[in-house]
């Protein structure tokens, strides 16, 4: 068994001397992986409430919070073994080509630690701020999902979407870890499960009962396992 540690990131310790005692301090423990998450507001008066607080609200000490990249990209400076991950950045907050680049980026910096973990996003006053309609966020994480892999693995790149385009361009740097980082993706629902099964390495079941976590991951080992076998007939 992998262990992984999530880092003081969120609250009043959040800063560079914790960062760096408790990573490594973890690493000199043995953990596998270090872990930080993102939240990009604390409504007062949240839309879509929190469901892990009585009155809806972000728990208190969650008005702090890092930056996650910034935050891993100073982690790697102060470890040398320990991977480095997100759980979870969501994706409909975020251009993909700046995304694909920053993890690039930590990926170069970190030599080759970077865990790529995502999220679909929940908090409707997170959607408003950012300017994205989370209607459509299905379709959106599609696309970046799509454009992630590119701008990672191929050169020039050119991508023409419905959300998203990117004239034929050379984009640097490319993950020392190939064809890219690691992928986990969080799901809860039918859609998104079906989207860890054809387009990630692994499944992200954070904040889910642990008895339903076996039939939903059986789902997806099926799914994954029939889009393997496709893909062995058509080569």
């Amino acid at each position: 068994m992998r262990l992984g540690f999530c880092l003081p990131q969120i609250g009043p310790i959040a800063g560079a001397e914790a960062l760096a005692s408790v990573a490594e301090r973890a690493e000199a423990l043995g953990f596998e992986s270090l872990w930080v998450s993102e939240r990009l507001l604390w409504p007062v008066a949240p839309k879509t409430p929190y469901p892990g607080s009585p009155d809806g609200r972000l728990p208190e000490q969650a008005k702090l919070q890092l930056d996650p990249l910034e935050t891993l990209t100073f982690v790697a400076s102060r470890t040398r073994r320990a991977r480095l991950g997100t759980s979870v950045i969501n994706l409909p907050f975020h251009n993909p080509l700046v995304l694909a680049r920053r993890f690039a980026t930590l990926d170069v910096l970190s030599h080759g630690r970077a865990c790529v973990g995502l999220g679909n996003g929940w908090s409707s006053d997170e959607f408003e701020a950012t300017g994205v309609p989370a209607r459509a966020r299905g379709k959106r994480i599609d696309e970046a999902l799509a454009i992630l892999k590119a701008v990672w693995t191929t050169d020039p790149v050119e991508f023409q979407g419905e959300y998203f385009r990117i004239p034929e361009s050379f984009v640097l740097p490319k993950p020392l870890q190939k064809p890219y980082p690691p992928l986990y993706l969080a799901a809860f629902t039918p859609p998104a499960m079906r989207r860890v099964a054809l387009e990630a390495d692994g499944w992200n079941p954070a904040g889910l009962p642990v008895a339903a976590m076996g039939s939903m991951f059986q789902s997806m080992r099926d799914r994954a396992s029939v889009k393997s076998r496709g893909s062995s007939v058509r080569s």
